[in-house]
């Protein structure tokens, strides 16, 4: 019985001190004000591993054409930051603009969001 409690024990201490990755972006909703349309524009935001284990960047996605992402490390030791690149491109695009990229890791939440917002003017 004492050795299952001592198992126990060191099961829960593990439990509550586990490795794990944290991602944490700059911000989590870009906005570029107001844009004209018909043209590219460049964004960027910091991604930054937070956590105490290896953060690891799957996939990065995109909900509309209109925008392309990259970064520029795919794998983050802890208190790491690497940068996402984004290009917008507001070609038939018209008032206010709702986009979001999507970043697939290995943590706690799987994907991470940022959303882009812009009003696009003629």
């Amino acid at each position: 019985m004492y050795k299952i409690i001592i198992a126990f024990s060191l099961l829960l201490t593990a439990c509550q001190h586990s490795q794990k990755p944290i991602l944490q972006l700059s911000t989590y909703c870009y906005n570029f004000y107001e844009l004209q349309k018909n043209k590219n524009y460049l964004g960027n935001v910091m991604i930054n591993n937070t956590g105490n284990d290896t953060l690891k960047i799957f996939q990065i996605g995109t909900s509309c054409g209109c925008t392309d992402a990259s970064i520029t490390q795919k794998l983050l030791q802890p208190q790491d930051s690497c940068t996402l690149n984004f290009t917008y491109n507001t070609q038939n695009k018209q008032g206010i603009q709702e986009e979001y990229i999507s970043i697939y890791t290995n943590t706690d939440s799987l994907v991470h969001l940022l959303k882009i917002k812009a009003f696009v003017s003629e």
